[in-house]
């Protein structure tokens, strides 16, 4: 499962969105929340319905066929942190899903880039082995090394800027990417719980 991390200008306004009221009925937007669970206290998971259509129809004819369908989009907050997890399906549904939370909340929603130190952090707080590294050195040279430990991941000097970090964390992979994208390869709602509350917590450390 894929996740981009966003960052909301007041945090004391994410209260706004967790008391918002799921609509599990009749859709009348197409983009609405259909689920809010607090997961632990002030650790919250929300799932957005977005309302779609399938487009069929031929080269010559043209369109011709339209069939509605229901797309689910995990999101994950903290009340502690100003960081969001949003699970990444298509771009389009990240934009609206923003939209619909600047709406509820009356603040600004922004895409975050994850930094070195915050990969550092991630990395330490998971216990995680590092599987890949793709970064460049003090001389802007890229780099890229293969399995090491987490030891001398911390004790390495020449990192200037961290692209990719693969880590191996309890027999799954996690990986985080500058661009502000997590990843796991893992779907279970246990694990999701546990690793998206870690990696919010992990992250906001600047």
């Amino acid at each position: 499962m894929n996740f981009c991390l966003y960052e909301i200008s007041d945090i004391n306004k994410l209260n706004k969105l967790i008391k918002q009221k799921p609509n599990f009925f009749a859709k009348k937007h197409d983009v609405e929340i259909f689920h809010i669970n607090e997961l632990k206290q002030g650790f919250h998971h929300l799932v957005f319905h977005v309302a779609d259509e399938y487009h069929f129809g031929t080269k010559h004819v043209g369109q011709q066929v339209n069939v509605p369908f229901s797309q689910y989009v995990n999101c994950f907050v903290s009340l502690k942190s100003s960081y969001i997890l949003i699970e990444f399906i298509h771009e389009h549904y990240s934009k609206e899903i923003i939209t619909l939370i600047e709406q509820k909340t009356k603040a600004k929603i922004v895409k975050r880039e994850i930094t070195k130190t915050m990969m550092l952090h991630v990395a330490n707080t998971v216990n995680g082995y590092v599987k890949t590294l793709e970064y460049t050195n003090l001389d802007d040279e890229e780099e890229e090394i293969t399995s090491f430990t987490l030891e001398k991941f911390n004790s390495m000097q020449d990192i200037k800027d961290i692209y990719y970090l693969l880590l191996s964390v309890e027999d799954k992979f996690v990986s985080l990417n500058r661009k502000g994208i997590i990843s796991v390869n893992n779907s279970e709602e246990d694990y999701l719980i546990k690793f998206t509350e870690v990696v919010i917590n992990a992250l906001d450390c600047n």
